[in-house]
């Protein structure tokens, strides 16, 4: 089994470093996380888009640190 982190492309954690917070707009049209469709967040390398992308991989549910693998444990490390 082989796991990457993949975090999230749209992840709202820019936006709200040191304690600012997004705005009425922003929070109402930021698209939810759906591990299914997220997309990678690129400054952590393409280990990541691959493994996602891979057939069987798993993603967890965390949109800010989710994590991605493939393989026969796969379900279990992401549950």
């Amino acid at each position: 089994t082989v796991m990457g982190y993949a975090s999230w492309d749209r992840s709202p954690y820019e936006e709200t470093l040191n304690g600012a917070r997004l705005d009425d707009e922003a929070r109402r049209t930021w698209l939810p996380f759906d591990p299914a469709t997220a997309g990678t967040y690129r400054g952590f390398g393409l280990l990541n888009q691959f493994l996602v992308q891979a057939p069987g991989a798993r993603r967890s549910a965390h949109p800010d640190a989710s994590m991605v693998a493939v393989g026969p444990l796969a379900e279990t490390l992401t549950e």
